[in-house]
């Protein structure tokens, strides 16, 4: 039996039957068979099909890693600073901080306070413009923190150390030269520089 029906009855009809309603009333009906699909995507989503797909559901999409550690301090001293270093010891001061989370600098950034107690993977570098008889260690809460200390026997440019030791929130940190009074000046860009990552 041929049907009667008009192009814009056959439009209104379709419209009813699909539950769509166009912002304007003549709005021309387009079946779109993956619009009721296409979701915008988790915020937390970073894989590539990040677009208009349910990134929650597809199995070759990864979640957000979590971070191993985000308790961590990396501190430099950029410039060509002169120190004058004591026997006793003389903290560096490190003011370019490329990262820092959970450590409280002091002023001039000579020491930072841990925040949180826990294992650090601790190290250190330091390059000097020339040799000196000097010591190298990081300092916690005014003593020589174990494992960190470095003393070379011909006169020395370049110190560094590593170790892992437990910090307690409160504890001051500070990298120091000692051993002698003398004037040190340190390499330009990256004399010195201080990590410490809780592990």
């Amino acid at each position: 039996m041929a049907s009667n029906l008009t192009i814009k009855e056959i439009n209104s009809l379709m419209h009813k039957a699909s539950g769509y309603e166009g912002e304007k009333k003549n709005e021309p009906f387009t079946f779109n068979e993956t619009e009721n699909e296409e979701e915008k995507c988790d915020s937390k989503c970073f894989c590539s099909c990040c677009c208009k797909c349910k990134c929650h559901e597809k199995p070759e999409c990864p979640e957000i890693p979590t971070p191993i550690t985000s308790t961590a301090l990396s501190a430099h001293n950029s410039f060509a600073s002169v120190i004058r270093v004591e026997e006793r010891g003389t903290e560096i001061p490190l003011p370019s901080i490329t990262y820092n989370r959970g450590f409280a600098p002091h002023e001039e950034f000579k020491s930072f306070t841990v925040e949180e107690s826990g294992f650090y993977s601790i190290d250190y570098n330091i390059y000097l413009d020339r040799g000196a008889h000097l010591s190298a260690a990081v300092f916690k809460n005014g003593h020589e923190l174990s494992g960190t200390g470095i003393s070379p026997l011909p006169p020395a440019d370049f110190f560094a150390g590593a170790s892992i030791d437990f910090l307690e929130k409160g504890d001051h940190i500070s990298l120091v030269l000692f051993g002698d009074n003398i004037l040190v000046e340190l390499r330009p860009k990256n004399g010195a520089s201080l990590k410490v990552i809780r592990i």
